[in-house]
């Protein structure tokens, strides 16, 4: 964070003996920050790991079960109604739009939007004018591009999406291996690095 704080979400029930589910703000000595706690309608153990924090210039954060909106104090911001509602146990990967809207992997076995891949709007609601369809399986990991089109990484396969959603034709690649959420780097000339179990490879943006 600009102050030096820092966020970190994972699967736990306490940081140096200190109860926490599963998220926690840090000094930037790396004490725990008392004046951030989850909101107390989680309750303890309820919400599942938090695998990815998505913080906002005003200082809101999205985190990956929901998804939910936390206020910079931990509080849920009832303004955002994700279609699955709070406390989803696990949305697999999300992506920041700069207009505040959310991308996100479709988690397993829902329906709230028709393809794998969808966009909610800042209030939470569908926006369906995306239409992410996407041969994805296993994990998944999400980057959004300068230009609007987001890369799509699961197991098998990377894949690019337009702005609207739909598949860029121009684009695909077999996946480099890995396991869990592996990580998605957009590099400023373009390049894409995609880190995994067997190593680091490099794509050209093409």
């Amino acid at each position: 964070m600009p102050d030096g704080r820092i966020l970190i979400g994972g699967q736990f029930s306490r940081y140096n003996g200190v109860p926490r589910s599963n998220l926690a703000r840090l000094l930037p000595d790396g004490s725990l920050d008392l004046s951030f706690l989850l909101d107390p309608q989680w309750g303890q153990g309820t919400c599942g790991s938090i695998d990815q924090i998505l913080r906002l210039p005003n200082g809101q954060m999205f985190i990956s079960s929901g998804p939910t909106r936390l206020n910079s104090d931990g509080s849920v911001d009832r303004s955002f109604r994700s279609p699955y509602g709070i406390l989803f146990p696990y949305c697999p990967a999300l992506a920041l739009c700069p207009d505040g809207k959310l991308i996100l992997v479709r988690p397993p076995s829902t329906y709230a939007f028709p393809d794998e891949v969808g966009r909610l709007n800042q209030d939470g609601s569908i926006d369906g004018s995306y239409f992410g369809h996407v041969a994805i399986s296993g994990w998944h990991s999400l980057a959004l591009q300068t230009d609007g089109k987001l890369i799509v990484r699961s197991s098998s396969t990377v894949e690019r999406l337009d702005p609207s959603g739909a598949p860029d034709p121009g684009f695909y690649a077999r996946s480099s291996g890995g396991y869990g959420h592996a990580a998605i780097l957009l590099q400023p000339n373009g390049r894409i690095l995609l880190e995994g179990g067997s190593g680091v490879a490099r794509l050209i943006g093409d």
